[in-house]
């Protein structure tokens, strides 16, 4: 009968990411690139994102705002006339 070690728990998993963070932070990059590691490619820094404008958020804002009245007065609508209707 063998006995597998179980997963790593979560707490043991996180505990480990903050002291990789911690120490990534701690030590400086010429000295982390000559310890060569591997990245963690799950690190938000290699994720691509849209870059965070307020005037863009703002404008979308409004958008999505004016589509949601044009749908909402349209659907009130057709309940007036289906209300009338039965």
């Amino acid at each position: 009968m063998s006995i597998t070690k179980p997963l790593m728990p979560l707490k043991k998993w996180r505990a480990k990411r903050r002291r990789r963070r911690l120490l990534q932070q701690v030590i400086p990059e010429e000295e982390v690139d000559e310890l060569d590691l591997a990245p963690d490619v799950r690190s938000s820094k290699y994720i691509n994102r849209p870059s965070f404008s307020l005037p863009l958020m703002t404008n979308n804002f409004r958008r999505f705002n004016a589509r949601y009245a044009s749908f909402a007065k349209s659907l009130r609508y057709l309940l007036i006339v289906l209300a009338e209707l039965g």
